[in-house]
């Protein structure tokens, strides 16, 4: 597992404790059969004809007269019951209230749901304050990772996330003085932060590690956990 999601309020302070968010492994259908990708040069068909063999084994037929082909051909069409690929992949659920980070093998997302868009879309906060909190929000987080509390497979996603701390301070920039931009993509179901109607469902900016600091905005669009 190379991907990790992680929280943490605003405003964090000394007593505040790095979140990892909740997560639950799915199991996908990839939509291939399942030794499409063991080899080339006839594997697939191969494959296919020992288990088409396999098959009428099962079903007790008897041997046809005569000798046997050795190497018998498969139909080109493949059945419809052939094995297919199955994928398991986890899905993250990143919170609500605080400000998040996924790191993966392409990039990394910050998530900012309802209440720290509502923060930071304060119009008496400045740019550089605005800027200001996010990187350091986002430096805090990234430097309490708890690694030897993380299992195994989680592991090699914090070394991921360490590359994005020497950019930090430009992509606080980056959101701040693209923050109406940023608000244009806060819509969706209305949520009441702090006794206030605040019609917003969050943000995710994206970017990839080639182009670390050019992130695209989104509209976060939830997806409740089924543990929930």
């Amino acid at each position: 597992m190379n991907s990790l999601v992680v929280s943490c309020p605003l405003h964090p302070t000394d007593d505040t404790e790095v979140e990892i968010a909740k997560s639950d492994i799915v199991s996908l259908d990839t939509g291939e059969r399942e030794d499409e990708a063991l080899g080339k040069d006839g594997s697939l068909k191969e494959s296919i004809v020992a288990w088409l063999l396999r098959k009428d084994k099962g079903k007790g037929k008897a041997a046809s007269a005569g000798a046997a082909d050795p190497h018998p051909v498969a139909s080109e069409e493949v059945p419809a019951d052939y094995p297919m690929t199955v994928k398991e992949v986890r899905i993250w659920y990143p919170s609500r209230t605080k400000i998040s980070l996924e790191a993966t093998w392409w990039g990394y997302r910050i998530y900012l749901p309802p209440p720290v868009m509502r923060a930071l879309s304060d119009k008496s906060l400045e740019a550089a304050k605005r800027a200001a909190l996010i990187t350091t929000a986002l430096s805090w987080l990234v430097k309490r990772i708890p690694i030897a509390m993380l299992p195994p497979q989680l592991k090699p996603a914090v070394l991921v996330v360490g590359q994005i701390v020497p950019l930090l301070g430009y992509v606080g920039g980056f959101i701040a003085w693209s923050w109406t931009t940023v608000q244009g993509f806060d819509r969706g179901k209305g949520v009441l932060c702090y006794l206030i109607d605040y019609k917003g469902h969050g943000v995710i900016l994206s970017a990839t590690w080639l182009l670390p600091i050019a992130l695209v905005p989104g509209t976060w669009f939830y997806t409740d956990s089924p543990r929930e």
